[in-house]
């Protein structure tokens, strides 16, 4: 049962700093900062995180759009790199998928997807235990 993010008024800069803190564990090779870009009173929740070298440059290519939505009571969520169209999306909540942005089919796991699965896994982990 989730606790902390079940109110759509919960402490959202903790949960930004929740999903700053798991893109930080899921490439340490890039330092992360983020914005809400959606309503802070609305049951789902975007964010945008942007992404940087560890030197400070900018990585807009690996920046993440980032949505977090309740389906039948369980938060699931999808990752995206908004300059990247040609890479799939993310879902992840009963199960795991990745699909083509325009159509929505299907598609294998992309080279270096594995690091978006565990950011995604992370943070729904976080969030159920807050």
């Amino acid at each position: 049962m989730m606790q902390a993010f079940d109110d759509p008024r919960a402490d959202l800069p903790q949960l930004l700093q929740l999903v700053l803190d798991a893109a930080q564990r899921s490439f340490p090779q890039r330092r992360y900062s983020g914005q809400m870009t959606s309503d802070p009173a609305q049951e789902d929740w975007q964010l945008r995180l942007f992404a940087r070298t560890l030197e400070g440059e900018s990585l807009p290519q690996h920046t993440l759009n980032l949505e977090i939505y309740c389906v039948k009571g369980e938060r699931s969520l999808m990752l995206e790199y908004p300059e990247q169209t040609h890479y799939p999306i993310l879902w992840i909540g009963s199960s795991l998928v990745w699909m083509e942005g325009d159509r929505g089919q299907t598609v294998p796991r992309p080279p270096l997807g594995e690091s978006l699965e565990k950011l995604g896994r992370m943070i729904l982990k976080a969030m159920a235990e807050a």
